[in-house]
């Protein structure tokens, strides 16, 4: 094996990320590489059609191994097949309640693609209506219970609110659904990037609201953080 292949590969994974992410229940990457048998098994039963073959992303070992694909279909928060059907270990067995506590990667927003965020900075060249960029797809489809995208609400001289999404890293599992279904086009506004190894999430007592505005009268940044 060349190592040069995977130099970038380990070099990101060293990082905490990695662009590939791996099904859920996937064992520690270098023991993956070694246990998965490339027998497809996994991405036979994926019922979204997300999981896919590795070409060369994770160097010459790494070729057909699953990799998980959101754009194409994302990780479905009520689904475990592929931690069942693994024959090799390389996709520990879960359970429904285990699964949902691990986070296969973390979603980042591209604040230069996102509609809300880039729409309310031209809002005056695209002469359009404010509230056609309150657009919110990522955080209606989210299905972690307390909600992995929250929104700042900016309030501008003219009383026009506009709601710009942001990811609470805490909590997001990175099942891929918010990218899946962001309606720009091409490279979505919110991409997931997987995680290695993967990690079980702690989920914060209540639910967090988060609001950040613009003081009407002084035109000065007004942030407010509140748990409940």
């Amino acid at each position: 094996m060349v190592p040069l292949l995977k130099l970038n590969y380990t070099k990101s994974i060293n990082k905490g990320h990695t662009s590939l992410i791996r099904p859920p229940g996937a064992v520690d990457e270098d023991e993956f590489l070694a246990r998965c048998i490339r027998c497809g098994e996994c991405m036979k039963v994926c019922k979204t059609n997300g999981l896919h073959p590795v070409l060369l992303e994770a160097g010459v070992e790494g070729l057909w191994t699953p990799k998980l694909i959101p754009r194409l279909g994302y990780c479905d928060y009520g689904c475990v097949l592929c931690t069942r059907v693994c024959p090799s270990g390389a996709i520990k067995r879960l359970d429904l309640e285990e699964k949902r506590e691990i986070a296969l990667g973390k979603a980042r927003i591209d604040h230069n693609r996102c509609i809300p965020w880039v729409g309310y900075a031209r809002l005056p060249e695209l002469e359009k209506r404010w509230q056609d960029f309150n657009c919110g797809v990522c955080e209606e489809v989210c299905p972690v219970p307390t909600k992995a995208i929250h929104f700042n609400t900016y309030v501008d001289t003219q009383q026009r609110e506009i709601r710009r999404p942001f990811v609470r890293e805490d909590v997001c599992i990175g099942c891929g659904f918010c990218e899946k279904v962001c309606p720009v086009l091409g490279t979505a506004a919110i991409v997931v990037e997987g995680i290695q190894p993967q990690k079980k999430n702690t989920w914060p007592e209540g639910y967090f609201r988060y609001k950040q505005h613009f003081s009407t009268r002084k035109h000065r940044h007004v942030e407010k953080s509140v748990w409940t």
